[in-house]
Protein backbone atom coordinates (compact mmCIF):
# COMPACT_ATOMS: atom_id res chain seq x y z
CA UNK A 1 0.00 0.00 0.00
CA UNK A 2 0.86 3.67 -0.16
CA UNK A 3 2.28 5.50 2.67
CA UNK A 4 1.06 9.08 3.43
CA UNK A 5 3.02 10.30 6.13
CA UNK A 6 1.55 13.36 8.74
CA UNK A 7 4.37 16.06 10.03
CA UNK A 8 4.05 19.31 11.65
CA UNK A 9 4.70 21.79 14.73
CA UNK A 10 3.59 20.47 18.10
CA UNK A 11 -0.01 20.72 18.65
CA UNK A 12 -0.96 21.67 15.09
CA UNK A 13 -3.49 19.34 14.88
CA UNK A 14 -2.12 16.14 13.52
CA UNK A 15 -3.82 13.28 15.51
CA UNK A 16 -6.76 14.86 14.95
CA UNK A 17 -6.47 14.67 11.60
CA UNK A 18 -5.32 11.44 11.38
CA UNK A 19 -8.29 9.90 13.79
CA UNK A 20 -10.64 11.73 10.79
CA UNK A 21 -9.06 10.33 8.17
CA UNK A 22 -8.68 6.73 9.90
CA UNK A 23 -12.44 7.33 11.03
CA UNK A 24 -11.28 6.28 14.43
CA UNK A 25 -10.24 7.21 18.06
CA UNK A 26 -6.40 5.69 17.45
CA UNK A 27 -4.44 8.62 18.48
CA UNK A 28 -4.55 10.20 21.60
CA UNK A 29 -5.98 13.71 21.26
CA UNK A 30 -5.70 16.90 23.82
CA UNK A 31 -4.85 19.95 24.01
CA UNK A 32 -1.37 21.41 24.31
CA UNK A 33 1.76 20.05 22.56
CA UNK A 34 3.98 17.20 22.56
CA UNK A 35 0.97 14.33 23.53
CA UNK A 36 2.26 12.23 20.48
CA UNK A 37 5.74 10.55 20.41
CA UNK A 38 5.76 7.46 18.34
CA UNK A 39 4.73 7.27 15.10
CA UNK A 40 1.23 6.08 14.72
CA UNK A 41 0.08 3.72 11.75
CA UNK A 42 -3.63 3.63 10.39
CA UNK A 43 -5.43 2.79 7.46
CA UNK A 44 -7.51 5.16 5.04
CA UNK A 45 -10.17 4.25 2.78
CA UNK A 46 -10.34 6.51 -0.44
CA UNK A 47 -12.55 6.44 -3.53
CA UNK A 48 -13.61 2.85 -4.02
CA UNK A 49 -11.71 0.52 -2.71
CA UNK A 50 -8.13 1.99 -2.80
CA UNK A 51 -6.59 1.82 0.90
CA UNK A 52 -3.49 3.33 2.22
CA UNK A 53 -1.23 3.68 5.41
CA UNK A 54 -1.19 6.88 7.02
CA UNK A 55 1.44 7.43 9.74
CA UNK A 56 0.40 10.14 12.16
CA UNK A 57 3.77 11.65 14.29
CA UNK A 58 5.32 13.54 16.96
CA UNK A 59 5.96 17.31 16.93
CA UNK A 60 8.90 18.55 14.86
CA UNK A 61 10.81 20.72 17.07
CA UNK A 62 14.40 21.59 16.22
CA UNK A 63 16.09 22.57 19.64
CA UNK A 64 14.69 20.33 22.71
CA UNK A 65 15.67 17.94 25.44
CA UNK A 66 16.66 14.19 24.41
CA UNK A 67 13.42 13.34 24.04
CA UNK A 68 12.66 15.77 21.06
CA UNK A 69 15.99 14.89 19.64
CA UNK A 70 14.39 10.81 19.62
CA UNK A 71 11.01 12.24 18.39
CA UNK A 72 12.58 14.01 15.57
CA UNK A 73 14.91 11.39 14.40
CA UNK A 74 11.47 9.01 14.24
CA UNK A 75 9.88 11.80 11.94
CA UNK A 76 12.92 11.77 9.47
CA UNK A 77 12.84 7.81 9.12
CA UNK A 78 9.39 8.20 8.53
CA UNK A 79 9.95 10.67 5.40
CA UNK A 80 11.55 7.90 3.94
CA UNK A 81 9.07 5.89 4.24
CA UNK A 82 6.68 8.04 2.52
CA UNK A 83 4.68 8.16 -0.55
CA UNK A 84 3.36 11.71 0.09
CA UNK A 85 3.73 14.37 3.29
CA UNK A 86 1.19 16.47 4.35
CA UNK A 87 3.02 18.88 6.74
CA UNK A 88 -0.08 20.28 8.99
CA UNK A 89 0.59 23.69 10.67
CA UNK A 90 -1.77 26.33 12.13
CA UNK A 91 -3.58 28.85 9.88
CA UNK A 92 -3.11 31.92 11.84
CA UNK A 93 0.97 30.85 13.22
CA UNK A 94 4.03 31.99 11.06
CA UNK A 95 6.58 29.70 9.38
CA UNK A 96 9.17 28.87 12.07
CA UNK A 97 12.97 28.05 11.21
CA UNK A 98 11.77 24.63 12.07
CA UNK A 99 9.19 24.84 9.96
CA UNK A 100 11.57 26.35 6.88
CA UNK A 101 14.04 23.00 7.62
CA UNK A 102 11.52 20.46 7.25
CA UNK A 103 9.76 21.34 4.75
CA UNK A 104 13.52 21.57 3.11
CA UNK A 105 14.21 18.21 4.36
CA UNK A 106 10.91 16.95 2.49
CA UNK A 107 11.97 18.48 -0.58
CA UNK A 108 15.53 16.99 -0.84
CA UNK A 109 13.82 13.93 -0.54
CA UNK A 110 11.66 14.86 -3.63
CA UNK A 111 8.04 13.74 -2.20
CA UNK A 112 4.94 14.95 -3.15
CA UNK A 113 4.21 17.17 -0.39
CA UNK A 114 0.79 19.32 0.59
CA UNK A 115 0.69 22.07 2.88
CA UNK A 116 -2.57 21.85 5.12
CA UNK A 117 -3.36 25.10 7.24
CA UNK A 118 -5.23 23.71 9.72
CA UNK A 119 -7.86 25.68 12.25
CA UNK A 120 -8.51 27.59 9.63
CA UNK A 121 -12.21 28.21 10.94
CA UNK A 122 -10.42 30.25 14.10
CA UNK A 123 -8.37 32.23 11.52
CA UNK A 124 -10.50 33.29 8.58
CA UNK A 125 -8.61 36.52 8.19
CA UNK A 126 -5.11 35.71 8.67
CA UNK A 127 -2.67 36.30 5.92
CA UNK A 128 -1.87 33.11 4.40
CA UNK A 129 1.28 34.91 2.16
CA UNK A 130 3.88 33.33 4.01
CA UNK A 131 3.01 30.12 4.07
CA UNK A 132 2.30 30.17 0.15
CA UNK A 133 5.66 31.73 -0.23
CA UNK A 134 6.86 28.38 2.02
CA UNK A 135 5.38 25.78 -0.23
CA UNK A 136 2.42 27.03 -2.99
CA UNK A 137 0.81 23.83 -2.65
CA UNK A 138 -1.37 24.77 0.13
CA UNK A 139 -5.04 23.61 1.57
CA UNK A 140 -7.41 25.22 4.25
CA UNK A 141 -8.66 22.88 6.54
CA UNK A 142 -10.34 22.44 9.76
CA UNK A 143 -9.73 18.69 11.03
CA UNK A 144 -11.89 19.31 14.05
CA UNK A 145 -15.05 20.69 11.86
CA UNK A 146 -14.29 18.38 9.06
CA UNK A 147 -14.08 21.13 6.67
CA UNK A 148 -11.95 20.76 3.70
CA UNK A 149 -11.36 17.31 3.90
CA UNK A 150 -13.28 15.87 0.80
CA UNK A 151 -10.72 18.70 -0.93
CA UNK A 152 -8.02 16.98 0.71
CA UNK A 153 -9.09 13.66 -0.20
CA UNK A 154 -9.10 14.52 -4.00
CA UNK A 155 -5.65 15.87 -3.36
CA UNK A 156 -4.44 12.75 -1.70
CA UNK A 157 -6.10 10.32 -4.61
CA UNK A 158 -4.48 12.63 -7.28
CA UNK A 159 -0.85 12.36 -5.96
CA UNK A 160 -0.59 8.50 -4.78
CA UNK A 161 -2.02 7.68 -8.40
CA UNK A 162 0.80 9.72 -9.94
CA UNK A 163 3.28 7.92 -7.54
CA UNK A 164 1.84 4.48 -7.79
CA UNK A 165 -0.58 4.87 -11.18
CA UNK A 166 -4.24 4.84 -10.82
CA UNK A 167 -4.55 1.01 -10.95
CA UNK A 168 -3.37 0.44 -7.67
CA UNK A 169 -5.21 -2.78 -6.54
CA UNK A 170 -6.61 -3.28 -3.03
CA UNK A 171 -4.08 -4.82 -1.07
CA UNK A 172 -4.60 -8.64 -0.79
CA UNK A 173 -2.95 -8.97 2.53
CA UNK A 174 -5.45 -7.02 4.17
CA UNK A 175 -8.11 -9.52 5.23
CA UNK A 176 -5.59 -11.48 6.69
CA UNK A 177 -4.30 -8.37 9.12
CA UNK A 178 -7.80 -7.67 9.81
CA UNK A 179 -8.38 -11.26 10.98
CA UNK A 180 -4.76 -12.02 12.44
CA UNK A 181 -4.43 -12.33 16.18
CA UNK A 182 -3.82 -8.94 18.63
CA UNK A 183 -1.66 -9.58 20.80
CA UNK A 184 -0.76 -6.66 23.28
CA UNK A 185 2.22 -5.90 25.12
CA UNK A 186 1.54 -4.42 28.67
CA UNK A 187 3.46 -4.04 31.94
CA UNK A 188 4.43 -1.83 34.51
CA UNK A 189 6.93 1.71 33.04
CA UNK A 190 10.39 0.71 31.74
CA UNK A 191 9.62 -2.93 31.65
CA UNK A 192 10.91 -3.33 27.96
CA UNK A 193 7.64 -3.27 25.84
CA UNK A 194 8.90 -0.59 23.45
CA UNK A 195 12.53 -2.74 23.58
CA UNK A 196 10.46 -5.84 22.79
CA UNK A 197 8.44 -4.39 19.87
CA UNK A 198 11.64 -2.92 18.00
CA UNK A 199 13.44 -5.92 18.24
CA UNK A 200 10.59 -7.79 16.52
CA UNK A 201 10.37 -5.10 13.76
CA UNK A 202 13.91 -4.94 13.26
CA UNK A 203 14.26 -1.22 13.59
CA UNK A 204 14.43 1.19 16.39
CA UNK A 205 10.96 2.63 15.44
CA UNK A 206 9.44 2.69 18.68
CA UNK A 207 11.05 5.29 21.49
CA UNK A 208 12.85 4.10 23.68
CA UNK A 209 13.88 5.75 27.28
CA UNK A 210 14.59 5.42 30.80
CA UNK A 211 11.93 8.48 31.17
CA UNK A 212 8.49 6.73 32.81
CA UNK A 213 5.56 7.36 30.30
CA UNK A 214 7.43 7.89 27.04
CA UNK A 215 4.88 6.05 24.99
CA UNK A 216 1.56 7.26 25.48
CA UNK A 217 -0.50 5.77 22.30
CA UNK A 218 -1.39 2.24 22.06
CA UNK A 219 0.76 1.29 18.63
CA UNK A 220 -0.18 -1.39 16.58
CA UNK A 221 2.08 -3.15 14.12
CA UNK A 222 1.03 -6.25 11.40
CA UNK A 223 4.34 -8.48 12.04
CA UNK A 224 4.89 -11.88 10.37
CA UNK A 225 6.78 -14.52 11.81
CA UNK A 226 7.45 -18.13 11.14
CA UNK A 227 4.90 -18.09 8.71
CA UNK A 228 2.43 -16.62 11.14
CA UNK A 229 0.66 -13.51 10.57
CA UNK A 230 -0.20 -10.91 13.78
CA UNK A 231 -0.66 -7.69 15.06
CA UNK A 232 1.77 -6.81 18.26
CA UNK A 233 -0.11 -3.77 19.81
CA UNK A 234 2.43 -2.01 22.34
CA UNK A 235 1.20 0.30 25.24
CA UNK A 236 1.65 2.58 28.02
CA UNK A 237 3.29 1.78 31.52
CA UNK A 238 0.72 1.31 33.84
CA UNK A 239 1.81 2.92 37.39
CA UNK A 240 -0.36 2.85 40.61
CA UNK A 241 -3.81 4.81 39.76
CA UNK A 242 -3.59 6.86 43.16
CA UNK A 243 -0.19 8.05 41.56
CA UNK A 244 -1.40 9.30 38.50
CA UNK A 245 -2.16 13.49 38.62
CA UNK A 246 -2.16 13.92 34.76
CA UNK A 247 -5.38 13.62 32.67
CA UNK A 248 -2.91 12.70 29.52
CA UNK A 249 -1.45 9.38 31.75
CA UNK A 250 -5.17 8.74 32.83
CA UNK A 251 -6.40 8.33 29.13
CA UNK A 252 -3.25 7.11 27.55
CA UNK A 253 -3.69 4.20 30.36
CA UNK A 254 -7.55 3.61 29.46
CA UNK A 255 -6.74 3.04 26.04
CA UNK A 256 -4.27 0.46 27.51
CA UNK A 257 -7.22 -1.26 29.15
CA UNK A 258 -9.22 -0.92 25.90
CA UNK A 259 -6.73 -2.65 23.66
CA UNK A 260 -6.74 -5.27 26.38
CA UNK A 261 -10.80 -6.11 25.86
CA UNK A 262 -10.15 -5.96 22.36
CA UNK A 263 -7.13 -8.19 21.85
CA UNK A 264 -6.56 -12.27 21.54
CA UNK A 265 -4.12 -12.08 24.25
CA UNK A 266 -2.22 -10.12 26.01
CA UNK A 267 1.62 -10.52 27.17
CA UNK A 268 2.65 -9.29 30.59
CA UNK A 269 6.26 -8.15 31.21
CA UNK A 270 7.22 -8.25 34.16
CA UNK A 271 11.24 -6.74 35.12
CA UNK A 272 13.14 -9.71 36.06
CA UNK A 273 16.22 -7.32 37.48
CA UNK A 274 13.66 -5.49 39.55
CA UNK A 275 11.13 -8.48 40.81
CA UNK A 276 7.61 -9.15 41.09
CA UNK A 277 6.37 -6.00 42.56
CA UNK A 278 2.50 -5.44 43.79
CA UNK A 279 1.99 -3.62 40.73
CA UNK A 280 2.58 -6.78 38.35
CA UNK A 281 0.07 -8.33 40.46
CA UNK A 282 -2.91 -5.71 40.16
CA UNK A 283 -1.95 -6.35 36.54
CA UNK A 284 -2.49 -9.60 36.48
CA UNK A 285 -5.84 -9.13 38.14
CA UNK A 286 -7.05 -6.85 35.40
CA UNK A 287 -5.80 -9.24 32.61
CA UNK A 288 -7.56 -11.66 34.54
CA UNK A 289 -10.78 -10.05 34.16
CA UNK A 290 -10.63 -8.39 30.92
CA UNK A 291 -8.05 -10.34 28.23
CA UNK A 292 -9.02 -13.17 27.11
CA UNK A 293 -5.55 -14.76 27.26
CA UNK A 294 -2.68 -14.07 29.25
CA UNK A 295 1.01 -15.10 29.55
CA UNK A 296 3.84 -13.78 31.66
CA UNK A 297 6.83 -12.52 30.28
CA UNK A 298 9.81 -12.03 32.34
CA UNK A 299 12.36 -9.83 30.74
CA UNK A 300 16.24 -8.84 31.26
CA UNK A 301 17.59 -12.55 31.78
CA UNK A 302 20.87 -11.63 30.31
CA UNK A 303 21.26 -9.13 33.82
CA UNK A 304 19.55 -12.06 35.64
CA UNK A 305 22.15 -14.51 37.59
CA UNK A 306 20.63 -18.46 37.26
CA UNK A 307 20.33 -18.31 41.31
CA UNK A 308 18.32 -15.41 41.04
CA UNK A 309 16.33 -16.14 38.24
CA UNK A 310 15.29 -20.12 39.96
CA UNK A 311 14.04 -17.24 43.32
CA UNK A 312 12.19 -14.91 41.21
CA UNK A 313 10.36 -17.99 39.97
CA UNK A 314 10.23 -19.33 43.27
CA UNK A 315 8.56 -16.12 44.24
CA UNK A 316 5.64 -16.25 41.88
CA UNK A 317 4.29 -19.17 42.99
CA UNK A 318 4.60 -18.65 46.12
CA UNK A 319 2.90 -14.92 45.51
CA UNK A 320 -0.04 -15.80 44.02
CA UNK A 321 -0.93 -19.70 43.34
CA UNK A 322 -2.98 -18.43 40.15
CA UNK A 323 -0.17 -17.69 38.79
CA UNK A 324 0.72 -21.49 38.17
CA UNK A 325 -2.39 -21.00 35.14
CA UNK A 326 -0.21 -18.99 33.36
CA UNK A 327 2.43 -19.49 30.64
CA UNK A 328 6.00 -17.98 32.11
CA UNK A 329 8.65 -17.63 29.63
CA UNK A 330 12.20 -15.64 30.44
CA UNK A 331 13.32 -13.74 27.26
CA UNK A 332 15.92 -10.48 26.89
CA UNK A 333 13.86 -7.95 24.72
CA UNK A 334 17.26 -6.22 24.06
CA UNK A 335 19.08 -9.53 22.92
CA UNK A 336 16.12 -11.53 21.64
CA UNK A 337 16.95 -14.42 23.54
CA UNK A 338 13.13 -16.32 24.02
CA UNK A 339 11.31 -14.06 22.12
CA UNK A 340 10.47 -16.76 20.09
CA UNK A 341 9.15 -18.30 22.66
CA UNK A 342 7.13 -15.32 24.14
CA UNK A 343 5.45 -15.03 20.70
CA UNK A 344 4.64 -18.99 20.76
CA UNK A 345 3.17 -19.12 23.87
CA UNK A 346 0.98 -16.28 23.48
CA UNK A 347 -0.13 -17.39 19.53
CA UNK A 348 -0.74 -20.88 21.37
CA UNK A 349 -3.13 -18.93 24.11
CA UNK A 350 -4.61 -16.82 21.55
CA UNK A 351 -5.96 -20.07 19.32
CA UNK A 352 -7.10 -21.87 22.69
CA UNK A 353 -8.88 -18.58 23.33
CA UNK A 354 -11.10 -18.99 20.27
CA UNK A 355 -12.26 -22.57 20.36
CA UNK A 356 -15.82 -23.83 20.38
CA UNK A 357 -16.64 -26.91 22.31
CA UNK A 358 -19.84 -29.46 21.47
CA UNK A 359 -22.08 -29.45 24.24
CA UNK A 360 -22.37 -33.06 24.56
CA UNK A 361 -18.70 -33.00 25.77
CA UNK A 362 -18.97 -30.08 27.83
CA UNK A 363 -22.13 -32.16 29.71
CA UNK A 364 -19.80 -35.33 29.93
CA UNK A 365 -17.09 -33.23 31.23
CA UNK A 366 -19.05 -31.58 34.28
CA UNK A 367 -20.92 -34.89 35.22
CA UNK A 368 -17.37 -36.44 35.51
CA UNK A 369 -16.05 -34.07 37.60
CA UNK A 370 -19.43 -34.02 39.86
CA UNK A 371 -19.02 -37.72 40.45
CA UNK A 372 -15.28 -37.15 41.30
CA UNK A 373 -16.29 -34.42 43.79
CA UNK A 374 -19.87 -32.90 44.77
CA UNK A 375 -20.34 -29.51 45.86
CA UNK A 376 -20.76 -28.85 49.44
CA UNK A 377 -24.13 -28.65 51.15
CA UNK A 378 -25.62 -24.77 51.20
CA UNK A 379 -27.64 -25.28 54.54
CA UNK A 380 -30.76 -28.22 54.14
CA UNK A 381 -29.62 -28.54 50.49
CA UNK A 382 -26.72 -29.28 48.33
CA UNK A 383 -26.59 -27.58 44.83
CA UNK A 384 -27.63 -29.72 41.65
CA UNK A 385 -25.49 -28.59 38.65
CA UNK A 386 -27.42 -30.21 35.25
CA UNK A 387 -26.28 -28.73 32.33
CA UNK A 388 -23.21 -26.34 30.78
CA UNK A 389 -22.86 -24.97 27.52
CA UNK A 390 -20.93 -22.22 25.54
CA UNK A 391 -22.06 -18.97 25.14
CA UNK A 392 -21.90 -17.31 21.65
CA UNK A 393 -21.19 -15.03 20.67
CA UNK A 394 -18.66 -13.50 23.53
CA UNK A 395 -15.01 -11.87 22.73
CA UNK A 396 -14.13 -14.10 25.98
CA UNK A 397 -14.38 -17.66 26.51
CA UNK A 398 -17.94 -18.32 28.71
CA UNK A 399 -19.50 -21.30 29.88
CA UNK A 400 -22.64 -21.07 31.71
CA UNK A 401 -24.09 -23.89 33.87
CA UNK A 402 -27.27 -24.12 35.31
CA UNK A 403 -28.75 -26.27 37.97
CA UNK A 404 -30.57 -25.59 41.34
CA UNK A 405 -28.91 -23.28 43.14
CA UNK A 406 -25.88 -23.05 40.92
CA UNK A 407 -25.40 -19.56 41.88
CA UNK A 408 -24.87 -20.66 45.56
CA UNK A 409 -21.99 -22.74 45.04
CA UNK A 410 -18.88 -21.77 47.36
CA UNK A 411 -15.68 -20.29 45.78
CA UNK A 412 -13.32 -23.41 46.57
CA UNK A 413 -16.03 -25.24 44.08
CA UNK A 414 -16.27 -22.90 41.05
CA UNK A 415 -12.74 -22.90 41.33
CA UNK A 416 -12.53 -26.81 40.80
CA UNK A 417 -14.56 -26.52 38.13
CA UNK A 418 -12.63 -24.04 36.66
CA UNK A 419 -8.99 -25.96 36.71
CA UNK A 420 -11.18 -29.26 35.66
CA UNK A 421 -12.37 -27.43 32.28
CA UNK A 422 -8.23 -25.93 32.11
CA UNK A 423 -7.12 -29.39 31.98
CA UNK A 424 -9.66 -30.95 29.95
CA UNK A 425 -9.71 -28.23 27.35
CA UNK A 426 -5.88 -27.35 27.68
CA UNK A 427 -6.65 -23.88 28.50
CA UNK A 428 -3.71 -22.87 30.25
CA UNK A 429 -3.20 -19.13 29.86
CA UNK A 430 -7.47 -18.80 28.89
CA UNK A 431 -8.76 -16.14 31.03
CA UNK A 432 -12.64 -17.88 31.05
CA UNK A 433 -15.91 -16.96 32.47
CA UNK A 434 -17.93 -19.42 34.94
CA UNK A 435 -21.67 -18.00 34.29
CA UNK A 436 -24.20 -19.63 36.72
CA UNK A 437 -28.01 -19.29 36.31
CA UNK A 438 -30.37 -21.28 38.42
CA UNK A 439 -32.82 -23.39 36.94
CA UNK A 440 -36.48 -22.28 37.34
CA UNK A 441 -38.74 -24.50 39.70
CA UNK A 442 -41.48 -25.65 37.58
CA UNK A 443 -43.95 -26.05 40.75
CA UNK A 444 -43.02 -22.25 41.30
CA UNK A 445 -45.36 -19.10 41.72
CA UNK A 446 -46.16 -17.68 38.13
Amino acid sequence: MATLVLVGPPNAGKSTLFNVLTKSRAALVADYAGVTRDPLVGQMQLGGQQVINLIDTGGFAGAGDSLSKLVNQRIVAMLHEADMVLVVVEKAAQPSADMQQLVKQIRLLNKPLLLLLNKSDKARASDTTEWYRLHPQLLEISAVHRHGIAALHKQIISAIDNQTGSDTEPDKDSDQTAHAPRLVVAGRPNVGKSTLVNFLLGENRLITSDIAGTTRDVIAFPLQRAGQSFTLLDTPGVRRWGRIHQTLEKFSILKGMEALRQCDAAILLIDGDAGLLEQDLRLLGRFRSIAPATIIGINKIDKLHPETKARLNSQLSRRDPALAHYPLVHFSAHQGKGVNQLLRQALKAAKAAQQNFATSVLVRTLEQAIAKQQPATNGRFRPRLKFIHQVTPKRRLTFRISGTQATRLHPSYIAYLANTLTQRFALTGVNFDLDFVDSKNPYGKA
